[in-house]
């Protein structure tokens, strides 16, 4: 757990905000290999971008604020103590599986 003091203008502690992550580091690397979360490549952007531009299209983008927290943790994981409902920010579970409830 991370704590954070927050203070005002004057240097006050307003309060404390806490964050909780999971300590990826501290997880086993070789059980899963699949450690990528599907995204586009730089030059697959540029290319559309350039097309778009060169076209006068309108583009623009989307995001899933969250997505982590949408996705269900497959069942079956070894030594799993804590049976997670919902991703959280360090787990290493394939995180390309938050995105199969939108595909």
């Amino acid at each position: 757990m991370f704590l954070k003091e927050k203070v005002d203008s004057d240097g006050n502690v307003v309060r404390i905000k806490a964050r909780l992550v999971a300590g990826g580091n501290h997880q086993y690397l070789n059980l899963y290999p699949n450690r990528s979360a599907p995204t586009a490549g730089t030059d697959s952007v540029m290319i559309l971008s350039v097309l778009a531009a060169s076209q006068s299209l309108c583009a623009g983008n989307a995001d899933f604020p969250g997505a982590f927290l949408n996705a269900e943790v497959p069942d079956g994981l070894p030594d799993v103590h804590v049976h997670l409902d919902r991703f959280i920010t360090g787990v290493l579970v394939g995180p390309d599986e938050k995105y199969q409830p939108y595909v």
